[in-house]
């Protein structure tokens, strides 16, 4: 994931997301945020740029 500081500047990280469900209802969900590797910056990277040169779509 490639995040936005408050003054602009760009950083990195591998997030992995959790919901938080109480009672069967999601209330909130939980982070756990890790410093990645070059060589997943580089993956990340080079997948980003052919999603944006090709067909390749993201579910959203």
């Amino acid at each position: 994931m490639k995040n936005r500081r408050k003054n602009g500047d760009h950083y990195r990280v591998c997030a992995n997301v959790t919901p938080v469900i109480e009672g069967g209802k999601t209330v909130g969900y939980l982070s756990v945020r890790t410093k990645p590797s070059r060589d997943e910056v580089k993956l990340a990277e080079a997948t980003y740029a052919q999603m944006r040169e090709s067909s390749l779509t993201v579910a959203r």
